[in-house]
Parts: structure tokens; sequence; C-alpha cells
């Protein structure tokens, strides 16, 4: 081994700085109006955080042949870097193309061509812990990041030599392959239950022991003329949230939890913000426990505001005790005529997000939706025997879906591992 800029590196590799191994080009045109549903492939900026994590093989966007005399031409064996993103640790997100396809590119992207490696190692490569701690440090900006091609050409990269290169990459690449059959699998596994939701919860399929004599016209369509249509304000009561101070924020205590703390479906462990204990007594009514049911009715990032207002959030077991922020509120079923687990799942049906955009009121900067709106959306009520046994079920499709979801972020995490490992030569694979 040899101490370098970046490191002990074996001694047969070498640091090279970006700039010195390729040429940058940048991105051009292509707005999202232009956008297809087939024709000519095309990659935007955005997609390198959401679609694409090491290299590109297959596409999602495309262009007609009049875009794409404005658009970049790009070449198998580019390698496409984000120019800007909402945090320096994100800032320089990148993928390798390693389609032969006639593909083009939209702006906010610097592209590396020419650069002499084995294109899928450099994929890895340029995402390795490394590497992204460098890209970091070059970010520019606050609310939005930006990295120019100058600072990308200042990144030292370690390079081992060529058929090194070729075998860690292939070795990295089975456990991409993995990774990819368990989320195809995942991806088939919620669109059936997606469908068998739609299906039980709206009575078209009984389970065992529950039979359909006849179906009734409602508002809200056929259902099992046993069932019956409630508002949804008559069948919970509800809690609002305490608009807590920021000046009253702790580093450590009672957390609570914000609009800012949640995702789709549950509460995120980024950057918890906590009162003291000692002030915990008032605000006891604002405690959360597992599984309680809170929506959230404020959001501020339009035109998507459906994507913010509206998530309904099961608390998970480690936010027992929390306390609930403003612009959030807590559901209470009434056990006598709904349980928890039922409600959950109609407010996962695609019914409800129709029903959210109808009663979002906004301008410019946020949008919000008022409660005697949504206590006024309408659902369907079975027997609270029918109701467990459909709860039961789509419980434990919830349960091997989330078995696999932490399968792969295992792997990924062993992937991490080796990467770190293999891309700074502290193992080293046999070369033939």
């Amino acid at each position: 081994m040899k101490q370098t800029k970046i490191g002990l590196i074996p001694e047969d590799w070498e640091v090279v700085k970006l700039g010195d191994n390729g040429e940058f080009l940048k991105g051009n045109g292509i707005t999202k109006d232009q956008l297809k549903t087939e024709g000519i492939p095309c990659i935007l900026y955005g997609q390198l955080y959401t679609k694409y994590n090491f290299n590109i093989t297959k596409f999602y966007y495309f262009i007609d042949k009049e875009t794409s005399k404005t658009a970049t031409l790009l070449k198998e064996g580019d390698i496409l870097f984000a120019g800007s993103g909402e945090t320096a640790e994100e800032i320089g997100k990148c993928a390798v193309l390693l389609s032969k396809e006639t593909c083009y590119v939209g702006g906010d992207i610097i592209i590396l061509r020419n650069h002499k490696q084995d294109n899928l190692f450099m994929g890895y490569l340029l995402n390795s812990p490394s590497i992204i701690k460098q890209k970091s440090k070059l970010g520019q900006g606050h609310s939005v990041v930006h990295i120019y091609s100058n600072k990308l050409a200042k990144i030292e990269i370690p390079l081992p030599p060529f058929p090194e290169q070729k075998k860690i990459a292939v070795i990295l690449s089975t456990w991409d392959e993995a990774i990819e059959k368990l989320e195809s699998l995942v991806a088939l596994k919620e669109k059936r239950k997606k469908g068998l939701m739609q299906s039980l919860l709206t009575g078209k399929k009984r389970l065992k022991g529950f039979i359909t004599k006849a179906f009734q016209k409602t508002k809200i369509g056929m259902i099992p003329d046993d069932w019956e249509v409630k508002k949804l304000g008559e069948t919970i009561t509800h809690r609002k949230g305490f608009a807590f101070k920021s000046e009253d924020y702790t580093d450590r205590g009672i957390r609570i939890i914000r609009i800012s703390d949640t995702n789709e479906t549950t509460i995120t462990n980024n950057d918890p913000v906590y009162i003291s204990e000692t002030n915990i007594d008032n605000f006891q009514e604002y405690k959360l426990f597992e599984n309680d049911l809170i929506v959230t009715t404020v959001g501020s990032r339009p035109p998507m505001w459906t994507s913010v207002v509206g998530k309904i959030i099961s608390i998970p077991s480690h936010c027992n005790g929390t306390l609930l922020n403003q612009n959030m509120v807590k559901i209470i079923p009434n056990e006598k005529v709904i349980i928890f687990g039922f409600l959950r799942d109609l407010f996962r049906l695609n019914r409800y997000r129709t029903f959210l955009t109808s009663i979002v009121r906004g301008n410019a900067n946020q949008g919000s939706i008022a409660l005697e709106d949504l206590f006024g959306f309408l659902i369907p009520i079975s027997s609270l025997a029918e109701q467990k046994r459909i709860a039961e079920v789509l419980s434990a499709a919830d349960n091997e879906i989330n078995l696999h979801k932490e399968e792969i972020e295992k792997i990924k995490l062993q992937k991490k591992g080796l990467m770190q490992k293999l891309l700074t030569g502290q193992v080293r694979v046999r070369v033939k």
C-alpha cells in the first residue's frame, strides 16, 4: 500500500484528477412539456436521483425528432452528473450510460466523455463514499445546491489496472442484480395487493364466511347489500396537533412529530426535534402511540399539494410517546363502527386521492384541507367481523412485502461495505 492525498491505496494503483481523465460537456434543452410517451429516448437530471443509481440501461422519457435538434446527443459510456440538488450530500449524483441506443439529455446535467476506463467500474467508483464526500465539498448554494464541471474536474479518483476495474465491476453488478430481482418481486406483490385492496374494500370480493346475496347502488358505486356508506366524520373522532414553538426545541427530551418528519406512509428519523421532558404534563392530550393514524392538513409544495396534504401516517412503535405538531390531525376510529386496520386501508384507495384533489384549497405558496371537507369523505362500511378479516389479509400482504424490503436494505448495506473495500483496494480481487 502507498499513502496518497485520498488515503492508502495499493502500490500498483494510481490517483488521477477526473478532469485529466476525459472531457466535460453540458446537457441542453428538453422541458417537461416536450416529453412524449414514445419516440427518441431522453434523460432529465431529476432521474439521476429517482430512477438511476450506478448505470443507465433503460429509458422512461421520450422526445420527438424536432426537440432532439436542440438537445445533447449522448454516447455509450458517457457519465452523467446531476448539476443541481437539494443538499450538498446528494449533489453530483451520477450514472454511466451503458446503452448503445440513440439517446439525448436535457439541461442541468454535466457529461464526462472519453474517460477511457471501464464504464461500469466508473459508475460505481463515482458514487462511492469517498468520492461523494469530495463532491459534497464542491457544491455551491443553500436552498438549491449546484456543482460545475470545473469543480468536478478537481475530484481525485483511485484507479486500479483496467483488468481489475472490470473484475470489481462484475462483482458489484451481481449484488445489483440480486437487488433488482427483489425490487421487481416487491413491485409485483404491491401491484397484486393493490388489486386485492380494491376488491376487498369495495365488497367485490368477499372472504370465506361472508356472502353477497345482492348489490346495492350508492353514491360511491355498487356495494354488497349488507354493507352501508357513511361519512368519515361519522366513524371517527379527532384531535388537532399543537403549535409548538421552534425556540422551545431542545437536543433531547420528548420528540415532536412535524409534517417534515413524514413520508408517504410513516415517520422518518431525519433531523428530529424535541422539547424538554419537564413540559410533558402540559401536552398529554397531544401524545401519539403505535398505530395511531394522523393526517397532514397543510402543504407547501405547489402544484403537487396532494403529495403532502392529506397524507395518512400510521405511527410506528419507535414513535410511542411522541407529540403531534400543528397542521396535522390524529384520527381516532369509533371501534363500534370501524376498526383501525380497515380505516387505514380505505385511505390507501385511489378514490381517496381523487377526493383530496377536489377539496384541497390554496394559493401559489400553500395548499390545505378543511377538516369539515375531509370528514365528508364517503366510505363503505361492512360488519366489524368482516372488517377484521379484511384487515388481517391486507396486513399479511403488507408484512410479506416489508420483509422483502428489509432484505433489500440488508443487501444494499452489504454492497455498500463491499464497495468501500473493493474501490479503495482494501480487498483485492484475483485477475487471471
